[in-house]
């Protein structure tokens, strides 16, 4: 039926929790792919990765999402998710773009602004937009499709 999202909370009385999920404490095996994020735990599922404050064990759960996702990893290449840019509190790379500059970037436009090359964190009166991919010159639009057509 029409709605904007359900969502299913299990609380349970102090104790063991029992069942696991694809865990990896303290980022060990993906620092190399992902140095910058830093949740205590990371879950892998499928292709894609979740990262969360606490351990929280799935085992004969049908789970959607456990926690925020980070990412995809493919072959030779790790993809930031726009939901990660919106919950990260720090980034090394910074980029704060003007008014004029975020309408470009909703509208699905790159920008024209010098930067490092690689992932930068845009941000408007300091509020997250988004992670962009640059190259030194432009700043790649990596924001969703999805969400490029409420701008238009």
């Amino acid at each position: 039926f029409p709605g904007e999202g359900h969502y299913i909370a299990l609380i349970k009385k102090p104790g063991v929790l029992e069942g696991g999920s694809t865990i990896t404490k303290g980022n060990k095996e993906f620092k190399k792919i992902i140095p910058e994020v830093n949740y205590p735990y990371i879950y892998k599922y499928g292709d894609f990765l979740f990262g969360g404050h606490k351990e929280i064990k799935t085992k004969g759960l049908s789970i959607v999402r456990n926690g925020v996702k980070i990412g995809e990893i493919g072959k030779g290449y790790f993809k930031y998710d726009h939901h990660y840019a919106k919950a990260i509190t720090d980034y090394p790379t910074k980029v704060e773009i003007s008014l004029n500059d975020l309408n470009k970037y909703y509208k699905g436009e790159s920008l024209n602004i010098e930067n490092k090359k690689g992932y930068v964190l845009l941000t408007h009166n300091h509020i997250n937009v988004d992670l962009a991919k640059g190259d030194g010159r432009i700043i790649k639009n990596l924001l969703p499709k999805r969400l490029r057509k409420l701008f238009k």
